[in-house]
């Protein structure tokens, strides 16, 4: 008989860990492409984050780099 060695907590928590990093990635991406779409202002922590998004680098093929 052998002895079942227990899982490591990474191997458990890793694909609901790794949903919900990607869910808030999801999400933070649709908010910028609906204020560069709406030409609304972010709301940030910091100071340019307005900069960022109405610089000329923003954009690829004339579609937001958020999108």
């Amino acid at each position: 008989m052998r002895r079942q060695r227990s899982l490591p907590w990474i191997h458990r928590y890793s694909r609901p860990i790794t949903a919900g990093i990607a869910s808030i990635g999801a999400a933070i991406t649709a908010y910028l492409t609906v204020v560069k779409l709406s030409n609304g202002t972010a709301v940030c922590p910091i100071e340019g984050c307005d900069i960022v998004l109405s610089s000329p680098y923003a954009y690829v093929f004339g579609l937001p780099l958020s999108l």
